[in-house]
């Protein structure tokens, strides 16, 4: 696709992160059935043991992930897309954003512990269609074929998980001390587990072998991890968190804080950190 075909011209705003839709000419393509070690486009090659998707979208999709509060979609792109939403950071710096979004009916939905920054989607900036293609950050070329349609999927994924069920739903929500010690339940965040906390915790609680679970960015994780920790400290034995970003690392370390204050030993370690045997 070159950036002069109609229907690809226009940018993604600068706040975004992302590379422009009149870029195009550099997309990352897929072969429908890529040989073993093929490279379209200077990108990797679809992984041989999976199924190449098809990468066909008839919806007018606008889905982006934004990591700056002064970051604004582009009108004409709201005005084209059928289908626009927009998963945005946790935090009163994004309140304003959240209130432009919502003045123009587009459905938002909060990640608490990610930002992230890119988009997929059918539209670019300017209205014009496109085929589906996924943008990421600055400085990576973007992507159609499978790699958009993966890319969609995981936003459809984590969209799903964001979203913000009534507290007090019986058919979605389990009461924390249901589930746990009424001592434990004092020490979790909320008052009562999602579908996939409610779906983890009894494995983790009677379980004595590895456990890994698998859910999306915003699914609720996080008090999945502490049920854990606090069984372990419940045998007598320590818990050790890791997290692949520092930022992570202040978040957790807020969350527990509520632990130190009920005599739980919580340590905090990250790179400037020093061990010594």
């Amino acid at each position: 696709m070159r950036s002069d075909e109609a229907g690809t011209q226009g940018s993604v705003s600068a706040g975004l992160g992302v590379k422009r839709y009149d870029q195009l000419n550099a997309i990352t393509r897929v072969p429908a059935q890529p040989g073993p070690g093929v490279r379209a486009g200077g990108g990797p090659a679809w992984p041989q043991d999976l199924a190449v998707p098809d990468g066909t979208e008839p919806r007018a999709l606008a889905w982006w992930k934004a990591a700056d509060p002064a970051w604004r979609p582009a009108e004409a792109a709201l005005a084209a897309a059928e289908d626009a939403r927009v998963i945005l950071p946790d935090g009163p710096e994004y309140e304003e954003l959240r209130g432009w979004l919502e003045e123009r009916d587009v459905p938002c939905r909060v990640s608490r512990y990610w930002e992230e920054a890119g988009q997929v989607g059918t539209v670019n900036d300017t209205g014009g269609r496109t085929e589906l293609v996924t943008a990421g950050l600055e400085g990576a070329d973007p992507a159609a074929g499978p790699w958009a349609v993966a890319a969609r999927d995981a936003f459809t994924a984590q969209w799903d998980a964001l979203e913000e069920l009534p507290e007090g739903d019986a058919d979605t929500y389990v009461p924390v001390g249901t589930l746990v010690p009424a001592d434990w339940a004092e020490l979790l965040p909320h008052p009562s587990f999602n579908p996939v906390q409610a779906a983890a915790v009894p494995e983790v609680l009677e379980g004595r072998g590895h456990l890994v679970v698998v859910a999306p960015t915003g699914a609720g994780k996080t008090p999945i991890g502490m049920v854990a920790a606090l069984e372990a400290y419940a045998r007598g034995r320590k818990a050790a968190w890791l997290v692949p970003q520092r930022s992570l690392t202040d978040e957790l370390d807020r969350d527990l804080q509520l632990w130190r204050s009920r005599g739980l030993r919580v340590v905090r370690l990250t790179g400037e950190a020093a061990l010594r045997a």
